[in-house]
C-alpha cells in the first residue's frame, strides 16, 4: 500500500512539472515610456559626506502589445547618502 501511494505522488509531481514548466519558461518582454518629475534637496553636505532627499511622481505607458504596465503610476521617496564615490 505504501509503494502504491509513492507512485501516485510521483505521477502527480511529474504531471505538475509537465504542466507548469512551459508557463515558468515563458518570458514576457516589456517596453515602457516613463514620464515623471520630482525634486531633490540637499539635507547635509560637507567634503566627506552628502545626504539628499528626493521625491518623484510619474506615470508609465506600455509600448508593447501586452500593455502590462499601461497607466501605472508611481510615487517615489528616497534618502540618498553619498560618501566619496559610494552612493547608497
Amino acid at each position: 500500500m505504501i509503494s502504491n501511494n509513492r507512485w501516485k505522488i510521483a505521477i502527480a509531481v511529474i504531471l505538475n512539472l509537465i504542466i507548469f514548466i512551459p508557463i515558468v519558461q515563458a518570458e514576457q518582454p516589456y517596453d515602457i515610456t516613463s514620464c515623471h518629475s520630482g525634486t531633490i534637496k540637499v539635507l547635509y553636505g560637507d567634503k566627506e559626506m552628502t545626504i539628499l532627499s528626493g521625491e518623484a511622481w510619474g506615470i508609465i505607458m506600455s509600448n508593447h502589445e501586452n500593455k502590462v504596465f499601461d497607466n501605472c503610476t508611481f510615487h517615489l521617496m528616497a534618502i540618498i547618502q553619498v560618501m566619496g564615490e559610494q552612493t547608497t
